[in-house]
């Protein structure tokens, strides 16, 4: 369905043979404008783009150009469905929110996304209370419209419909009021083009507990009114693309065993025998939390610094992290702390560990250097805490506020022990490849995921690599095996 005013969402491809991505995009771009066209698949036989035009532009378009408008059911990312149906079931991981990517152009800047989330805001409760909405939902997610194909046509057909029937039925006064309540006050517009819905865990809570009957209701009544949502947003003309944040976990699980030889051996100190300790050199590191007392850390008068902390607004959930980020060069371990959760490491202290792994150094003359040490004892870190008192991460959506204030003080390499469950390409790893191709002299490593299995001598690692991982910019660091695995601490973790 086009809009009736303004711009629509279309999907654009150009597959002539003999001609490059960069100039196919560029006539793309020619055509329909600059800020109108977002690659999306480009590869030597097909480039295809997200364009936000009218629909005179798209008639217009050359021959050799396909140009579709893009379906409702195109619009959600492949698993969407089957994962907000089995969060609101609980069984399987809840998601921590909701991403909508805005079609190229159909905002300016933050102003823009700010008034898109306020009208939705106003219409998401209006339109998943209406019999209509409902009605017209199923006429533009195709899979269920009376006209389109059956149920053996498309998989998902059955229960779209039966999500949509129920949501328009006995369930739509809770589901309106709980996306009142709780999902519109979490809209909130960040950076690049993209508004993030929070809350999404206390939202299905909200569904479960507003509904009467036993647990087997309350979860249909909460994957009918997740469903409808989705279905809401992925009807907008504005949004190209809709899919969850998974909930980050820690990684770097057991790696005690050797970084940079493969033995405990002193002779296998390759990186330190050809003079690669650190030195001049500045880590950024995202994790748990940092205990500054440590031998590794500490400061010779024992001084911690207190931490940069991150202001928030009070509706929309933009941070400053970048701006208010300090450095204090002259110190000789840790010259900055972003305490966007918190100022201290838990109780496992993961990200202690980790940091300890990489820039660890006992000696605090830098002159000399133990088994003890990190990979670069030399080096001063960056550090960005984003972990509270139980090892939870609270990740910022905006990955400029992650990456930026690091990179300000002078690092151009990033660790990152910690991601998804989901081996996907979701709107974190976006963020994170974003950030790279704007910054191409910052190198981010990323753990691949404690998910490998391994049984007797074979290794099975199929979808083991969590998001953002996936990414194409960065550098996903693994290992063959782990402790719990081959009960040796001789062979890595990632």
């Amino acid at each position: 369905r086009l809009a009736s005013e303004g711009k629509s969402a279309f999907m654009v491809c150009d597959d002539r043979p003999g001609v490059g991505g960069v100039a196919r995009g560029d006539e793309v771009r020619r055509h329909f404008g600059d800020a109108s066209v977002k690659y999306v698949y480009n590869t030597v036989d097909m480039s295809c783009f997200y364009v936000h035009a009218y629909a005179t532009a798209a008639l217009s378009a050359p021959r050799h150009l396909a140009v579709e408008a893009l379906p409702s059911a195109a619009r959600l990312a492949l698993d969407s469905r089957d994962f907000a149906a089995t969060a609101a079931l609980g069984t399987y991981e809840e998601p921590k929110a909701l991403a909508l990517d805005l079609c190229p152009g159909a905002d300016v800047g933050m102003e823009d996304r700010v008034q898109l989330a306020r009208a939705w805001m106003e219409e998401l409760p209006l339109e998943l209370s209406a019999e209509p909405h409902a009605r017209r939902l199923r006429d533009e997610l195709f899979w269920t419209s009376s006209e389109g194909p059956g149920d053996d046509a498309h998989f998902q057909s059955a229960a779209w419909a039966r999500a949509l029937r129920e949501t328009a039925g006995s369930t739509a006064a809770v589901c309106a009021a709980a996306a009142k309540d709780v999902l519109s006050p979490a809209l909130h517009p960040q950076g690049d083009g993209t508004i993030i819905i929070d809350k999404w865990e206390p939202f299905l809570d909200r569904v479960r507990s507003g509904v009467y009957g036993d647990g087997a209701t309350q979860g249909a009544a909460a994957e009918a009114c997740s469903l409808s949502v989705l279905g809401f947003f992925a009807t907008r003309h504005e949004v190209c693309h809709v899919q969850f944040h998974r909930r980050d976990r820690l990684r770097n699980l057991d790696a005690t065993g050797i970084v940079q030889g493969g033995s405990t051996a002193t002779s296998s100190r390759v990186f330190w025998d050809a003079g690669l300790r650190g030195q001049g050199q500045v880590a950024g590191i995202s994790d748990t939390g940092l205990d500054q007392l440590h031998c590794q850390f500490r400061e010779d008068d024992s001084s911690v610094l207190s931490g940069d902390q991150c202001t928030f607004t009070s509706q929309w959930w933009t941070t400053t992290c970048r701006e208010e980020a300090t450095v204090t060069s002259s110190r000789r371990k840790v010259i900055q702390y972003v305490a966007y959760v918190d100022n201290a490491d838990y109780n496992a202290g993961h990200g202690t560990h980790c940091a300890s792994t990489i820039v660890g150094a006992y000696d605090r003359t830098h002159t000399e250097i133990s088994n003890y040490d990190g990979v670069a004892p030399f080096a001063k870190v960056a550090f960005f805490d984003l972990g509270d008192s139980s090892g939870s991460l609270s990740v910022p959506y905006y990955k400029n506020e992650l990456f930026g204030p690091a990179y300000d003080a002078g690092a151009r390499v990033h660790s990152n022990s910690w991601g998804a469950s989901h081996a996907g390409y979701d709107t974190s790893t976006v963020e994170f490849d974003k950030f790279v191709y704007n910054n191409p002299d910052m190198l981010v490593l990323v753990a691949a995921g404690n998910s490998g299995e391994y049984e007797g001598t074979d290794f099975y690692g199929d979808y083991s690599v969590g998001a953002p991982a996936t990414g194409k910019n960065i550098l996903s660091v693994g290992a063959s095996c782990n402790t719990n695995h081959c009960g040796t601490t001789l062979q890595l973790a990632d």
